[in-house]
């Protein structure tokens, strides 16, 4: 009852946020990190950075292969506007808890275990990552994990983050 309870209180306030904002976002898909901002705690710690967020489970494994590199653009970027925010979809919160000690996470980890978080994306696979510039617009998305395409992230992350902060 709880949780429902707070889950409902989250959608009402992303909903409150978007309208206040003047911002829609069509067939299921965020242009914009306000749909997020329901989410994170303290929403002003996103204004202004650029954000990748990461929708995961423990019982992925390209999920599971991702942290490593989450954790390194996480630790390089941080000091220059860079945030990582994840979104564990696990059922079974112990099971999300007991990775994220294994790995060490240096990030917050948010918990949308109903799927009401990923139906707002469309997520239908994980991993699946956004990133979103300073100005709070989409300007990548991808499903999975491929080691490969670590330096083209890297490449983008960079550019957005020399745009400067937001005014």
């Amino acid at each position: 009852m709880i949780q429902r309870t707070a889950l409902a209180l989250i959608a009402v306030f992303c909903i409150c946020l978007v309208s206040s904002t003047g911002e829609l976002f069509a067939k299921n898909k965020p242009d914009s990190i306000n749909v997020i901002t329901g989410v994170v705690k303290d929403a002003s710690s996103l204004k202004g950075k650029v954000v990748y967020v990461d929708f995961w489970a423990s019982w992925c494994g390209p999920c599971r292969r991702s942290f490593p590199w989450l954790k390194d653009i996480s630790a390089r970027y941080e000091a220059k506007g860079f945030k990582v925010v994840t979104i564990n979809l696990d059922r079974d919160r112990s099971a999300a808890k007991k990775f994220i000690e294994e790995m060490k996470l240096p990030f917050e980890v948010f918990y949308d275990s109903t799927g009401a978080i990923a139906e707002k994306f469309g997520i239908e696979a994980i991993p699946s990552s956004y990133l979103y510039g300073r100005d709070g617009i989409l300007k990548s998305e991808h499903r999975g994990f491929n080691p490969a395409k670590g330096p083209e992230m890297d490449s983008l992350i960079s550019k957005l983050l020399m745009e400067g902060p937001k005014k």
